[in-house]
Parts: structure tokens; sequence; C-alpha cells
């Protein structure tokens, strides 16, 4: 019902609040017992202040709270329990009432773009990297560029780019009108995939110094050639991504480079060939280049005998057809099959969306369900010679 409905909604994410703050708080809690305890309307203040400060602005209420109740202590700048339990129990408690809580959820669910570089890399989501590689190839020498910031993980589609420019004060209205008609390209071209991607240009009062226009015209000459995306799919399994490389992270900062890429395929030997074209790119400009975290391939085997006794186990027990596919993404599956040839390999697990980005989400319900069906497997493992 209706009441059922708006508890679960402000009570859901109690666990995971009670995680971040209990994390943020290691540091000003005591690190021996301490006999000395807040008492009286020193402690009841704490308390109150918590709970409706809290209630209105999350986690940074918690934290000033308590930074500033430790600082004006006389014992020092840490916590007693009292104080810490005074601060994280109220905390907590305003989720069952705080609309807030509800609206933070919901700001963080409709954060635009990025996704899984294997899982997601069919889906032609744009790569920020590569997109503000185009910009600065437009824009040409009537830019000099300074900093570069792009992407974060190796193994997320970068979701945001920075780029720093220096742009001559003739020139303003120019590049304003140029970027103005980079981004209608840009959002007519993703507006599926990418329905909320942003151009932004904004001035800064002051820039170190440029990158010679040599470096910078290589630099985007080599980004722009750099392979992004799918390299080759599957011969052997309809729509499967065999080969694929992100452009994960660009960071050009105080005159030094740093381009980091991730390099996926089923298929070991395709995945070097690949490796070295990329290396050789940049090295053409100067650059050296080093392969480093490498994991093996993992080659699926639709015919093997644990992936029929699962099959059939799925269909015992919830009366319906799995869904096998094989999935292009690094799993433990690849290093233990290097190290243990004979061994029969299967991946599964619970649904999750999104992963790697700030909009990873695991779906609840599907977690007993695995947790059964993994303990259904271990009953009836096949022998096999």
């Amino acid at each position: 019902d209706t009441l059922t409905g708006l508890g679960r909604a402000f009570t859901i994410n109690l666990p995971i609040l009670a995680l971040f703050l209990g994390v943020a708080f290691l540091g000003l809690l005591p690190a021996e017992a301490s006999r000395s305890e807040a008492r009286g309307m020193g402690l009841l203040g704490l308390l109150l202040s918590v709970h409706l400060v809290g209630a209105v602005i999350n986690l940074a209420a918690a934290a000033l709270v308590g930074d500033s109740f430790a600082r004006n202590r006389r014992e020092g700048l840490r916590l007693t329990r009292a104080e810490a339990l005074a601060i994280t129990r109220p905390y907590c408690a305003a989720a069952f009432w705080s609309p807030f809580f509800v609206a933070t959820a919901v700001a963080q669910t409709y954060a635009p773009g990025g996704g899984h570089s294997g899982m997601d890399i069919h889906k032609g989501l744009g790569n920020a990297n590569k997109l503000m590689n185009r910009v600065l190839d437009r824009l040409g020498s009537a830019v000099r560029l300074v900093h570069i910031d792009g992407g974060g993980l190796r193994n997320a589609i970068p979701r945001e780019s920075v780029a720093t420019v220096v742009v001559p004060k003739s020139a303003v209205l120019d590049i304003e009108k140029s970027l103005g008609a980079i981004q209608r390209e840009l959002a007519t071209e993703h507006a599926t995939t990418d329905p909320n991607l942003e151009l932004i240009c904004e001035p800064i009062k002051n820039a170190s110094n440029v990158v010679s226009l040599k470096f910078q015209e290589s630099l985007i000459t080599a980004l722009y050639a750099n392979p992004n995306g799918i390299y080759r799919m599957s011969p052997d399994i309809e729509g499967l991504v065999q080969t694929s490389n992100n452009t994960a992270r660009v960071l050009l900062k105080d005159g030094q480079l740093t381009v980091l890429c991730l390099t996926r395929s089923s298929v070991e030997s395709e995945k070097m060939d690949l490796a070295r074209a990329i290396a050789r790119n940049f090295e053409s400009i100067g650059c050296s280049v080093e392969c480093t975290g490498s994991y093996p391939g993992w080659t699926p085997n639709p015919k093997s005998a644990i992936l029929t006794t699962m099959s059939g186990l799925y269909r015992e027990l919830y009366k319906e057809e799995p869904r096998v596919n094989a999935c292009h993404a690094g799993l433990e599956c690849g290093i233990l099959g290097t190290n243990y040839p004979e061994m029969e390999l299967i991946s599964f697990g619970p649904n999750i969306r999104g992963a790697h980005s700030p909009d990873e989400k695991c779906q609840i319900s599907s977690v007993e369900k695995s947790w059964n069906f993994f303990l259904a497997t271990l009953e009836n493992i096949p022998n096999v010679e």
C-alpha cells in the first residue's frame, strides 16, 4: 500500500548512510576508551543539532557538528563514545522523516552518461576524452592548450573531460560561436545515448604556460587516431564483442602527459596486437609506453558440462529458460582458466547495472535468487573426466 511504499522509500538507504557516516568518523573517535563523557545539556544539544541540521544537509552536517564539537573540548580533538553515538544515531534517524534524503537519491540517479568499458562498450556511449579531443581539433591553433583532465577509472567509459586553453581576446566571439555549433552537433549525434551531454565554456582568471603548438597538434592527432570502442566482433557468437579499447584517462598537467587505455579481448593474441597498435601510435609522438595490468581472456565453451547442469537446474527451480550469454568483461574465470586449463568455468550472479560508474546499482531481489541457485549448483556439480 501507499504507507508501506513511503516507509520503504525513507528507510531503504539507512544501512548505506550509516556506513558512509561511520567511515567519515573514524578520524574523530578516540584511540582508547575514555572515561570522560559528555553529560547533561551538552550531550542533548549535540543530539538535537545533528538530528535537525542533518535532516537538511545530510552527510556534511554530521561531519561539521562532530568536528566543531571535538575542537571545543579541552580533552583534545577526539570524541568520546557517548558523543560519537549522539552524532551517528540521530543523523541516521533523520532519514525517517527528512525529504532531503530522498532528494539526494534522485539527484544521483539522473547523473548523465558513463558506463562499464566492457559490458557497455557496444552501446555507443560518448567517450568524454574522445569528444573533448574532437572539440580541440575543431578549434585548432586558434586556442593554445594548457591542461587536460579527462576520465578516471580505466574500466569506466569517461563521463567528463576538462581542458584549459588560452584564447586571444580578439578570437573569443569566434570561439564561442564555434563551440555553439559543435555543441549542437554532439547533442544531435548523442541524443539517444547521452541526452544530457553538455559542452560548457567558462572563463578563468589565470592560466599556466601553454604547451608548444607542435606538441598540441601531435597530441590531438594521436588521440584522434587512437582506437576506441569496438575493434572486432566475435565471428563465433552473434552479438558478442570480441576485442575493444577504452580511452579511459587523459591527463596533461605541467607539461606531462598520461594516457590510460583498457584493451579487452577474449582472444589473447588479438588483444596484444591491438595494444601494440596503440603503443606505436603514441610512440610516434615521442611518448614512452608501458603495458601493465594485463589479465587473460576467457573463450566461452557453450558445450561445457557445468553449463548444461546449471541450465537444467535453473529450469527446474524457476520454471523458465535461463538467459545464457557471453559477456565482454574481465572476469576471474580468465585467470583461473589460464592456471587450471582442465577446469570448466562459468560465471553468474545478481543483476548489476552501470558497473564502475556513479550509477552502479544491484537488484536486491536477485541476490537471494543467485545464492539459492549457487547452493543448488554445489549439490549437483557434474563429474568431468
